[in-house]
């Protein structure tokens, strides 16, 4: 964790710096909201909850964009009735919290649609780290809590967004946080606050 904060600064200052040189832009974001269930499936009686990301984006004058990112969720779910849908038994809590963390790498592409107006989509990857009660194997009936689980997945965002105040912008940004092993989960939108350099 220490390692990423570290790189997320130099990043910050190499990039600046680039700015000075290229009159390329450097854009840090933050972006509250809510966020799905990692797993529609698996999850069962899922429930939204909050959602906070924050970015640091290399825009280029093509509005080519590269963008590193780092964002922590919860959400809740039944694990009783989860479990009944894989092995057939019922264990555990009616309702628990699940708390996820991401880190990823995009790419993507800003479109201008009037002065002051942009729309971007992006894609990625990288990975999440995922915190919820499991079972203990050697007594069925009992929870524990376990260790961060990590699974790689792959960002695909879009955001529309507006200029309103010198180098200020406020825009709404939604998507989803696809992996390997899930059909579909990890739906997010909220608005975002983005300052340029």
């Amino acid at each position: 964790m220490h390692k990423f904060i570290v790189l997320q600064v130099f990043a910050l200052v190499l990039c600046v710096g680039a700015n000075k040189c290229f009159a390329q832009e450097y854009e840090i974001s933050v972006s509250p909201g809510i966020i799905s269930p990692l797993d529609f499936w698996y999850y069962k009686e899922g429930k939204v909850g909050p959602h906070l990301g924050l970015s640091f984006t290399y825009l280029n004058p093509k509005k080519v964009f590269v963008s590193s990112n780092i964002s922590k969720g919860r959400f809740s779910y039944n694990p009783a009735l989860s479990e009944l849908a894989i092995n057939g038994q019922a264990f555990g809590p009616e309702s628990s919290q699940v708390d996820v963390y991401f880190f990823y790498l995009g790419i993507g592409k800003a479109f201008a649609i009037k002065e002051n107006l942009e729309w971007s989509v992006n894609s990625g990857f990288g990975f999440y780290l995922e915190n919820r009660l499991a079972f203990n194997t050697t007594d069925p009936n009992g929870m524990e809590k376990r260790d961060f689980m990590r699974d790689a997945t792959f960002p695909i965002q879009t955001e529309i967004k507006k200029e309103i105040y010198p180098k200020f912008w406020l825009g709404l940004k939604t998507g989803v946080f696809l992996t390997p092993f899930y059909t579909f989960g990890g739906f997010h939108v909220g608005p975002t606050l983005s300052f340029r350099l």
